[in-house]
């Protein structure tokens, strides 16, 4: 009966019993049910299934049966013959084994990709925080003019302010002096006729208006002052706030470029340890250099130069029935 199904693919059917010492094809974990289209593959679960489908299984599982198919009679009758299941065994063990190391590297390789394309990503981040930085020292250095313009304008009018206030006191000075000389005027002509007297009287309250006109004039040029000092002050702030804003990008800009050294660093050497453990599995366990090209009757492998010499199974230690040489690739 099966559990599931895949696209109108090939369902999980359970074992029989012979196949207690079946093992998942995905995780390697003892599995009591195999696909039911090529009833070669074996999984523990519907999820390993499902991973192994996408991987690839689905061509390769069309193919097993259009061989399957294809076989003929007398290969079929032959398939029964207890001489040849030693051969069969090591050789499916092989195939098997060759597969996974081949659907490891596809992994391994995929995430290579992957990583390669979060560094790329990376370094686009990068680039953006130092065109947002570019772009804010651009910004200062044009605010800076902006603010050396108009210093050297406040400058410009500040002059102007002072030279207009020296000429009203001059002015002021000017008009004290014929003041005090009316006044000495009103004093001599005090004898004279009260008409001139009255005259005299006039001017001195037009040039006390004039006076107080001036006064004026001081006062409002003195508030201008104070208010272009005011103005001054403030820019000075806000150029001194920007600074703080364009040092903290640097600083943040610094953090990021250290965070993603970082994580290059560890990905880099992940993948390095992977790919040293897929060499391990394909050197040979006795000599550590030539690659496992020889199998036994037990489905252990072993290199060629090793497997000549020896007798028993240096993994399971059973007695050489059989040796197969391999020609993988």
């Amino acid at each position: 009966m099966p559990i599931w199904k895949l696209n109108q693919g090939p369902s999980v059917e359970v074992a029989s019993k012979n196949s207690s010492t079946a093992v998942c094809h995905v995780c390697y974990s003892s599995s009591s049910t195999r696909c039911s289209r090529c009833k070669a593959v074996y999984y523990c679960s519907g999820k390993c299934q499902i991973i192994h489908w996408r991987q690839g299984h689905k061509d390769e599982c069309v193919e097993k049966k259009n061989s399957r198919a294809k076989k003929p009679a007398a290969a079929v009758a032959g398939e029964g013959n207890t001489n040849l299941k030693p051969f069969e065994i090591s050789e499916e063990a092989t195939k098997k084994d060759h597969e996974q190391n081949e659907e490891r590297i596809r992994f391994l390789e995929e995430e290579l990709k992957k990583y390669k394309n979060e560094v790329e990503q990376l370094k686009s981040e990068r680039d953006k925080w130092e065109m947002q930085t570019s772009f804010v020292s651009k910004r200062l250095n044009s605010l800076m003019r902006e603010y050396d313009e108009h210093k050297i304008a406040e400058d410009r009018e500040r002059r102007k302010h002072d030279e207009h206030i020296h000429m009203l006191q001059n002015e002021c000075a000017k008009l004290k002096q014929e003041l005090k000389e009316e006044r000495k005027d009103v004093k001599r002509l005090q004898s004279q006729k009260f008409v001139e007297a009255l005259m005299a009287k006039r001017k001195v309250k037009e040039i006390s208006e004039e006076l107080a006109n001036a006064c004026r004039d001081v006062e409002y040029a003195t508030a201008r002052a104070d208010n272009a000092e005011n103005k001054w002050i403030m820019t000075k702030r806000e150029l001194q706030e920007e600074k703080e804003l364009v040092k903290l990008l640097k600083m943040e800009c610094q953090e990021t470029r250290q965070s993603v050294m970082r994580q290059v660093e560890e990905k880099e050497l992940e993948l390095a340890n992977a790919l040293k453990d897929v060499v391990a599995a394909k050197t040979c366990a006795i000599c550590l250099t030539n690659e496992k090209d020889m199998a036994f009757g037990c489905g252990h492998m072993t290199c060629a130069e090793c497997g000549i010499t020896m007798s028993i199974c240096p993994i399971c230690r059973k007695q050489i029935s059989s040796r197969l040489k391999l020609f993988p690739g």
